[in-house]
């Protein structure tokens, strides 16, 4: 494939390695996302704290990218009827904050949720509560950079729109721990009653890049060329070069996981040499 050229100002990264790749976890419906990074878990609304949620460890000083795929079901009790990973869509939630840990706003109850938090317990005053309303950020973007201890809508990780995307999280620097689990509440907006939830999701954990950030970032102007690939999130792809179309002798510049789709590989070493052609193997 010919390259696409790219211009523009980078940033310039110490690469730590392209793909840490996949996880997979089982999330259950009492998994209590404002018990992260506690000893106990709360539940000022009453109902029961559930269990403690889903902890992912992280190296601080590196930018994880993530990304998710969920599958399952779950309810909030017997008798309510299932639903997916987005949660019961509807029903007006407004979760205050809770020891340190933000609240969130949706549109939607019991949905997959997650915090990014570094090696200390949060305090108060907590983080302010992100909205996911359709008047605010909804649950349709395409990439969110949340706070230390701010709760963030998780869902199925795809977009809502007609062609459904894979959405990017981007955890902070100092971040230490993702942990995942769920935003459930009372009537009344205090966190709560998950003792009684039922039903588990399944969910596939990309981190699809993982850069050292230097203290002071140099700016440079650059013209580089890529590749745009298309295909499975989290796939190896080999990337090959050739200086010729019409050569056999294709080179491997480099293996990669996919971290979402469409994905523009960008070759910062084209500045240095003549013509190349790219293409992508799955490996």
């Amino acid at each position: 494939m010919k390259p696409r050229l790219y211009a523009g100002i980078l940033i310039s990264y110490a690469l730590a390695h392209e793909c840490i790749g996949q996880q997979t976890f089982n999330v259950a419906a009492t998994e209590n996302i404002f018990g992260s990074g506690h000893s106990t878990l709360p539940d000022p609304g009453g109902g029961g704290g559930g269990t403690f949620p889903t902890l992912i460890p992280l190296s601080a000083g590196l930018t994880n990218v993530f990304s998710f795929s969920v599958t399952g079901q779950v309810s909030p009790y017997i008798g309510y009827g299932y639903f997916g990973p987005d949660g019961s869509q509807g029903v007006v939630v407004n979760i205050a904050p809770v020891n340190g840990i933000s609240g969130i706003k949706a549109n939607s109850l019991l949905f997959l949720a997650g915090v990014f938090l570094t090696d200390d317990e949060p305090t108060n005053p907590a983080p302010p509560s992100l909205d996911f309303n359709a008047s605010a950020i909804g649950t349709s973007f395409t990439v969110i950079e949340p706070a230390i201890n701010q709760v963030f809508f998780v869902g199925d990780g795809l977009t809502e729109t007609e062609i459904r995307q894979t959405q990017i999280f981007v955890a902070p620097t100092n971040a230490t721990r993702l942990y995942l689990g769920f935003a459930d509440t009372s009537d009344i907006g205090l966190a709560g009653y998950y003792d009684d939830n039922i039903g588990s999701l399944s969910v596939i954990v990309t981190n699809g890049l993982t850069a050292v950030v230097p203290d002071t970032p140099t700016l440079s102007l650059s013209l580089y060329a890529g590749i745009t690939i298309r295909g499975s999130v989290g796939g190896l792809y080999e990337i090959d070069y050739s200086t010729s179309l019409t050569s056999t002798n294709w080179l491997t510049l480099t293996n990669i996981f996919l971290p979402y789709s469409p994905y523009f590989f960008v070759d910062t070493t084209s500045t240095a040499t003549g013509a190349k052609y790219y293409r992508a193997l799955g490996l």
